[in-house]
This record gives C-alpha cells, structure tokens and sequence, in this order.
C-alpha cells in the first residue's frame, strides 16, 4: 500500500473521529455505526480511546464496547447452541441478557431459589399441580406478546408468563423433587408431561389431563423450545418496534439456521423484494 493511499485512510479515519466528539446524537451515532461495521477498527477505536482524557471519545469508546461484547457473546452463543454445549436454562438466560445487558445470573437464581423453597413437596403429578397453583404460577390474562412473558428474569419476578416458561421453571421444580417431567406440545399448547400420559396445562390452571395415547403428545427439544421463545420475541420486538430486540434476536434466530440478519427481506435485511 502506498504513503499517499495511507495518508488519506489516516485523514478519512481522523475525520470520523472528530464527528465522534460531537453532542448531537443524529451527528455521533451514524458515525459509531460505521466504524461498527469493520471489527477491527471498531476493537482499535476502543482500545485506543477507552481512557481518552476527552470525556466524548471515552464515552463513545464504552458504548461501542459494550456493543462488541454483546456481539461476541451472541456468536459464542450462537457456536454453543449449534453444537449442543448449553443447557437450555442457561440459554434462556442468555437470551435474556441480551435484551438485559444488566442482568445477573445471581439475581436470577436468588428469584428461582424462593420460588422453589416456596413450592410444596410433590410426589405425583396431582400434588404437582396443586403444588403450582399454591405458589400462583400463572398464564397472564393480558398481552400475551408481551416480551416480559419470555424472559426468565421477568416471569421469575411476577410469576406470571406464556404457557412455554412456565413449563419450562414448572420443569426446573420439578427435578428438585426428583420429579421426571418433559415439556410437550398437546393440542396445539405447551404443558408438561410424565413417563405415564400424564399431563399438566398451565394455561388452564395446571389442570390434570391423562392422555389415552402417548402418541398425540409431541415431546419437545430443548432446541425446540428455544426456537420457540426466540420467535416469539422476535415477533414482541416487531410489534413495539424496538430495534435493538430485531437486530439482537433476530441475528441469533439467523445465525441458528446458518445465515444472517442481512439475508431477510427488506426493511429487516438488504434484500429486495423484486
């Protein structure tokens, strides 16, 4: 590479730098979001101005390396989902994380711990459900698209959820008795399920259902479940228009069938509709 080809880089780079310093919002951030484009500048950009004695530069510095992090976690969690190497809690958690960058792992399971100690002892499905209702785990009655209703952190806190969490911490609770339940799909609604057919439906106050056939009940995948929870906020995103929750969910649901967010159709992606 030539000086003069160099020099003018320098120039180019220098010049969005000075933009960075700027108050206005509309000015700075068009700004970060190209530096963002290229990994590498953006990782020198931080590096270089992380301790900047220009209060602008440092800030800007942290903002864009709090982006970065969240960007590395969701590949490394995209790469472990891929391979099987998470459980689905832990995924669920994070999944959480990324529309919480604040959350703690610990306050999570502070709120799972009291729930649990909480719950009555059950031996059988019948005292699990009754066990369920004592500690008012519950179907909410309003805004069932609400994103709170698919965050660990959120259910955990109001005990109200979708039908798909709930039996997903019912399932957590379940293993401290040393209670063998899987999450199953029975006419079109997520419940739990024993080895015998025995069912219980959140949505329907964890009412027992004994199943004649075992062949009407679709087991689920801890994959299938995550899959699940990831549309589902997905769609929550699209409907509040939040940007962060398109970009940051949608890129893991991408990344999962092996493509990118930029391959989705225009205005999510590049891609034309012609």
């Amino acid at each position: 590479m030539n000086t003069k080809k160099v020099k003018n880089m320098n120039n180019d780079k220098n010049a969005l730098y000075n933009l960075l310093e700027d108050d206005d919002f509309l000015v700075y951030t068009p700004v970060m979001q190209k530096i963002l484009e290229t990994e590498k500048d953006a990782d020198q950009f931080v590096r270089e101005y992380q301790d900047s004695a220009n209060p602008s530069l440092r800030a800007r510095a942290f903002e864009m390396g709090r982006v970065l992090k969240l960007r590395n976690r969701r590949k490394h969690f995209i790469s472990d989902v891929v391979q099987s190497k998470v459980a689905l809690w832990d995924a669920l958690l994070d999944v959480n994380f990324q529309l919480n960058p604040a959350l703690s792992k610990q306050k999570v399971q502070q709120l799972f711990d009291k729930l649990a100690n909480a719950c009555p002892e059950a031996a059988d499905m019948k005292q699990f459900s009754a066990a369920l209702k004592r500690i008012d785990l519950a179907m909410t009655k309003e805004d069932v698209l609400g994103a709170d209703l698919y965050l660990l952190e959120e259910v955990l806190q109001t005990r109200l959820g979708s039908s798909i969490l709930l039996c997903v911490i019912a399932q957590q609770l379940a293993a401290r008795m040393d209670l063998a339940v899987s999450v199953v799909l029975y006419r079109g609604r997520h419940c739990i399920c024993d080895a015998h057919g025995v069912l219980l439906d959140p949505v329907d106050a964890w009412k027992l259902i004994r199943v004649k056939s075992i062949s009407k009940v679709h087991y689920c995948s801890d994959k299938d479940i995550l899959v699940m929870v990831l549309c589902q906020l997905f769609l929550s995103a699209m409907l509040d228009g939040s940007l962060n929750g398109i970009h940051r969910i949608g890129t893991i649901l991408t990344g999962l069938c092996g493509g990118k967010l930029s391959d989705l159709p225009f205005p999510i992606g590049k891609k034309s509709r012609n």
